[in-house]
């Protein structure tokens, strides 16, 4: 077959109506920008508050000025960590030591979230268990953090009215990898809107390209325009590539995004789920009588414990494959009777684990029956992408831009204009700055709200799908809190009904805020919380001989201790 010939085909298979035309994870893409795009505009929430706003500042004045330290600098760069450099094509390259530096702060952001200050920082730094080689980040933080204190006049005051149970760990990481995480989301938005076709090239080219050669099950010089309207295997074939194609680079432009934010991505508690790293970890070493496999005991026990085995399988049983192919064990003769197919192109997604691939269709169908997400394009809504990047990317330029100038707005999106986006006029950057600043503050927390409601009836589900809300703390503190209620009370609520949970938690503030007492009516605080009538067990007692009822009485720091779920944010 000639050149153009194969150019005709590939033409003709692309323009057929059988083959995928659009992105099939196009859901899960728009709800993973979603969740980063809604987190930067609590941000800028947060930022339209001169109070917060202070507050903001001195937390990541804070948090600048740790991962700077000089000591931090130190102690968390050896010649091992101080960059990962991936070869696995859906696990991204990352810098190791700014992860190490983040992940030093975790006791840090967990003292605000708690709303508690230096004492709780230390004792929790100073009870945290420790391996061999650990000690020195025990330490680090114990001098480091208390000094930064002293230096900077930290006070240790926190965002919990206004971050919507955001933690303070993803807020701060928006505010300083703010740049680094807008340009994955900028990737991952090109990838749906324009590469995809690129990737439909490419692997129907190469697809022809194997079929010439001769490794597949294909005729050498089918007539692909003739077949692709009766072989079915045929079309299933191409679809198939076309399938693992865009997931492998789905998924690598969201863990771009992780990575971007310096949040860890290979291990099973994260936002992305499985380690996906069995192809990295399986090592062949040729000796004079064979090749001898490594594995980690790490990796073994990972296997296990994932029961993943048949995936440590296929991916060992290719590795060798390709050692007997690449040293030339095998004859000519059985190299062209071998398919390569099998080995090679059938499993191009070997990098993704059963596991993740199930959590990516999990998440793709989830957010394709949600209704309340940022980009969703049949909310009432409509968001442009374009215009809300742009905003949100304007604002952080802005940010730094007023510290050494006092002009206005449109003044700074003409520089910004000039020196960073030519492609946007003046105007169109400070119409999509004033779009993300009015939409933060009139329209994000009812959004928000709305969502919470919506995503409370699928929170048993949050396992499984490949990126948990990053609100997901939001979902645990009203499960945790409808808990601790029932067991005050003796009852059983609805924890899935986010209204009614909200309204007894307002209740509960209104109860402690209108009386002083150290102890409370347990009737009188039933009916006031749950809004209902309290009805008696006559089981254990009887109104009726008894008069007036009497269950007792319930302590304020109980009621005190509900208001620490930190529900009523809207």
């Amino acid at each position: 077959m000639c050149k153009n010939e194969d150019v005709t085909a590939i033409d003709e298979i692309l323009s057929s109506s059988r083959i995928q035309k659009v992105n099939p994870f196009s859901y899960a893409i728009d709800g993973v920008l979603s969740e980063w795009i809604q987190l930067l505009l609590v941000i800028e929430r947060i930022k339209a508050d001169k109070s917060t706003q202070k507050t903001l500042q001195k937390i990541a004045g804070f948090t600048k000025a740790f991962l700077n330290n000089d000591d931090v600098d130190e102690k968390t760069c050896d010649s091992h960590a101080c960059s990962s450099v991936s070869y696995n094509p859906v696990r991204p390259s990352y810098d190791a030591q700014r992860m190490k530096k983040w992940g030093y702060l975790h006791y840090f952001f967990v003292t605000l979230d708690e709303g508690m200050k230096d004492r709780f920082f230390l004792s929790k730094v100073a009870a945290q268990q420790v391996k061999g080689g650990e000690h020195d980040s025990k330490d680090l933080l114990l001098d480091v953090i208390p000094e930064l204190c002293d230096v900077l006049s930290f006070s240790w005051d926190n965002l919990n009215e206004i971050r919507m149970n955001y933690p303070h760990s993803l807020i701060l990481r928006g505010v300083i990898e703010g740049n680094e995480i807008l340009r994955a989301i900028e990737n991952l938005i090109r990838f749906d809107n324009d590469e995809f076709q690129s990737i439909r090239y490419r692997v129907v080219s190469e697809f022809i390209g194997d079929v010439r050669r001769g490794y597949t099950c294909y005729p050498k010089d089918i007539d692909f325009n003739q077949a692709l309207k009766y072989r079915q295997d045929l079309v299933r074939d191409i679809n198939e590539k076309l399938y693992q194609a865009s997931l492998s680079e789905t998924v690598r432009l969201i863990r771009e995004i992780n990575i971007s934010a310096c949040l860890w991505i290979d291990n099973d508690g994260t936002n992305l789920g499985l380690n996906s790293l069995l192809s990295d970890g399986i090592n062949l070493k040729p000796t004079d009588s064979g090749v001898d496999i490594y594995v980690s005991n790490d990796l073994l026990l990972d296997t296990l414990n994932m029961s993943e085995q048949s995936e440590f399988i296929s991916i060992l049983m290719s590795k060798l494959y390709g050692y007997i192919k690449d040293n030339n064990r095998l004859s000519d003769d059985a190299k062209e009777k071998i398919n390569q197919h099998q080995y090679t192109e059938a499993n191009s997604n070997r990098h993704l684990t059963k596991k993740l691939v199930a959590k990516v269709n999990n998440y793709n169908s989830w957010i394709f029956n949600q209704n309340n997400y940022i980009l969703n394009k049949n909310n009432d809504l409509k968001i442009s992408k374009s215009v809300i990047v742009r905003g949100i990317k304007f604002s952080i330029w802005y940010d730094d831009y007023l510290l050494c100038n006092k002009k206005n707005t449109l003044n700074g999106a003409t520089e910004y204009s000039v020196h960073v986006d030519s492609d946007a006029s003046p105007l169109t950057i400070k119409q999509s700055y004033e779009f993300v600043k009015r939409f933060s503050t009139k329209i994000l927390p009812a959004f928000i709200y709305e969502q919470t409601k919506e995503r409370l009836y699928d929170f048993y589900i949050f396992d499984d799908i490949l990126l948990k809300p990053l609100n997901v703390n939001m979902f645990y503190a009203a499960k945790s809190y409808v808990n601790k209620l029932d067991s005050l009370f003796k009852c059983d609520n609805d924890s899935s009904d986010f209204d009614s949970v909200l309204t007894s938690y307002k209740a509960v503030k209104r109860l402690l805020s209108e009386s002083d007492s150290a102890d409370f009516d347990y009737v009188e605080a039933y009916e006031m919380i749950l809004s209902k009538k309290y009805e008696v067990n006559f089981g254990y007692y009887d109104p009726i001989s008894s008069g007036k009822i009497n269950m007792g009485t319930i302590k304020r720091s109980k009621f005190e201790s509900l208001l620490k779920f930190n529900l009523d944010v809207f």
